[in-house]
């Protein structure tokens, strides 16, 4: 929907967009510990290392993803309100 330019956007069934801003792949294979992603264009980074992610257009794969986490890759531009915990 965010993205009908990009026909590799089409058959996409385990990554979705929360929002226009955040890319969401869960690992959905069972004993699995890996997740490949498909970026379109654009800049996008690391969630949780706030690291650019390389591979727009292309496909990349995100390893060791433990049980409790779920990868997100953000949009680049966009603004994320987030609470942080004060020290």
């Amino acid at each position: 929907m965010h993205y009908p330019a990009d026909s590799k956007t089409f058959d996409i069934q385990t990554q979705f967009l929360y929002g226009a801003s955040l890319l969401i792949n869960p690992v959905t294979d069972e004993k699995s510990s890996s997740v490949y992603f498909y970026l379109p264009q654009g800049d996008w980074y690391d969630f949780t290392t706030q690291k650019p992610v390389s591979g727009a257009g292309t496909p990349i794969t995100y390893n060791d993803i433990s049980d409790s986490d779920i990868p997100i890759i953000v949009s680049g531009g966009s603004i994320i309100p987030a609470r942080i915990r004060a020290r």
